[in-house]
């Protein structure tokens, strides 16, 4: 479990920015301050965590 979580963290994290913009853009829903924000440190958290081989296949050697 704790694999699968290192292994996909990044589109854990940017679950909430990207619900919170899909809100905001398409149905029109202002968002508290506090929610932005916390949806802009997810998103940061989110960026620092990108893999290096993001868009490559891992090979097994």
């Amino acid at each position: 479990m704790f694999q699968f979580l290192k292994k996909y963290r990044f589109w854990a994290l940017m679950l909430l920015p990207a619900l919170i913009m899909f809100a905001d853009l398409l149905l029109g829903l202002e968002a508290h301050p506090l929610i932005d924000g916390l949806g802009s440190f997810f998103f940061i958290l989110a960026c620092m965590c990108v893999p290096t081989n993001f868009d490559k296949e891992e090979k097994q050697s």
